[in-house]
């Protein structure tokens, strides 16, 4: 008969310790799926910070590829008045 109650009272032992490991870890899992969700807004958030920027960027580069050939028409147009200026210095 003392074994039966010795037996009983670790049943009832193990059940408890089961129950508050069960309970500490869905609390631990709600602490970690919390930190997650936090985790993802903030990577969401610099994400689309980050592609504003890829887009002004783009936009700069649009921007610098039609000045582009406007610079370079003016190189050209300024070595040409050079070579004019220096034509017209040796007569």
């Amino acid at each position: 008969m003392g074994g039966t109650h010795v037996r009983t009272v670790m049943d009832a032992k193990l059940e408890s310790v089961q129950k508050a490991t069960d309970a500490k870890l869905e609390s631990v899992q709600k602490a970690v799926d919390a930190k997650l969700v936090s985790v993802q807004e903030t990577v969401d958030a610099k994400l689309e910070s980050l592609a504003v920027k890829v887009d002004s960027v783009d936009r700069r580069i649009d921007s610098l590829d039609r000045k582009i050939p406007v610079v370079q028409e003016l190189a050209e147009i300024k070595a040409r008045l050079t070579q004019v200026e220096k034509s017209q210095g040796k007569f």
